[in-house]
């Protein structure tokens, strides 16, 4: 099988000033590749693109630079040889309906396959009406173009549909008929390749959204503020918080409060980041949108205990463990983090249990997932191809 593969857009969090996105420096660099290593192992002959920009440019003329380029070299590869299937692996960086575009003016019949990380169809998902007003039905078109859909976690499944159906039903069944629930893989080699051992120092809870506001960070620094008060911890927030992002005041007064113990990563080496979370003892999420949950599997496989919102695709993620799932409010958030310090032995039974759901999502669990789909929808030729 020859694949074309489509990346998504990555940052550098050490040059860039600009507050990267997740997928730029988290998911769409780990398991992106995890899912590229897998592939090649299983003789899948897989292409990537490289749209090659200097680095000088600010992030967002960049962004939008690479978005165009890639277009224009995706034409490229299919001119000098059609592959088997075009992988786009996040449809809303790279729209499959301009690549579907693309390839019928070129003549050619090309299966598209894609993962959607989220949606205007998701009504909670206040990122992509902020930064992406009026692409509503473009999202839902790139859907419509796509020959399978990945998605990963039955939430985002069941989330599209849902909503779609209010408005059509006839094009909520037909991509309903296209989706496959395949997860997303961690990178797993690469997070072993990090580990250390926990230090005897006092317990490190970690926040590791990004700062905007559909992660809600403001609801975790209220709840972390009475935590330090209380408890003689450190708290590690892994992303900037520039000055006009959200919850920037609030972190900063909490610093001002507790120099000592709020750590801030600012966007860390991705090395960096897993070191750290092998090193910390809870994970804490207050997101209201979250479709899959990457960064809370990281601290899971990790070996952390994990603190969760009843919302999304946390319930799945975490298999609806009442030890790890809490109503979102702050006094009630703190009780819980509070009760995870003071009872050692439940918070290291629940690290446990969720490091054994993290270890579901490995590569080749998640690639046999996408080859079954990839098998189904590749066009083999047939006996009239040759008369």
């Amino acid at each position: 099988m020859r694949l074309l593969y489509i990346d998504t857009f990555t940052s550098s969090p050490t040059l860039d000033r600009e507050p990267p996105s997740s997928d730029s420096i988290g998911y769409g660099v780990t398991s992106a590749a995890a899912i590229v290593a897998e592939l090649r192992l299983r003789n899948v002959e897989v292409t990537t693109l490289d749209p090659r920009l200097p680095m000088h440019v600010d992030l967002s003329a960049r962004r939008a630079r690479w978005t165009s380029r890639m277009y224009a070299d995706i034409v490229n590869a299919c001119c000098e040889g059609a592959p088997d299937v075009i992988f786009i692996f996040h449809v809303f960086s790279t729209f499959p309906a301009v690549v579907r575009k693309a390839i019928q003016d070129l003549g050619v019949d090309i299966p598209i396959v894609g993962y959607t990380h989220g949606s205007h169809w998701d009504p909670t998902d206040l990122y992509r009406f902020t930064r992406h007003p009026g692409l509503k039905f473009a999202d839902l078109g790139n859907l419509e173009a796509l020959d399978a859909l990945f998605v990963a976690s039955n939430y985002m499944r069941d989330v599209l549909i849902d909503n779609i159906k209010q408005i059509s039903p006839e094009m909520a069944a037909s991509i309903a008929a296209k989706i496959a629930v395949t997860g997303l893989p961690l990178d797993t080699s690469r997070i072993d390749q990090q580990k250390i051992s926990r230090g005897a120092g006092r317990p490190v809870i970690v926040y590791n959204h990004a700062p905007i506001e559909s992660k809600r960070p403001d609801i975790f620094i209220e709840a972390a503020s009475r935590v330090l008060a209380a408890h003689d911890v450190t708290v590690l927030f892994t992303r900037r918080f520039g000055p006009s992002d959200y919850a920037y005041l609030p972190l900063r007064r909490l610093i001002s409060r507790f120099p000592d113990r709020v750590v801030l990563g600012n966007d860390m080496d991705i090395d960096d980041y897993y070191a750290k979370l092998w090193e910390a003892d809870i994970q804490v999420s207050t997101a209201s949108h979250e479709s899959f949950g990457v960064s809370t599997l990281e601290a899971m496989y990790t070996n952390n205990a994990c603190l969760l919102p009843v919302c999304g695709s946390y319930p799945e993620i975490c298999r609806n463990d009442p030890d790890v799932l809490y109503d979102i409010h702050e006094e009630d958030l703190a009780t819980r983090i509070a009760h995870l310090i003071a009872h050692r032995g439940l918070r290291e039974q629940v690290a446990a249990r969720l490091t054994r759901i993290a270890r579901l999502y490995g590569a080749r669990q998640v690639v046999d997932r996408i080859m079954e789909t990839l098998q189904m929808v590749v066009r083999r030729p047939s006996d009239d191809d040759y008369a």
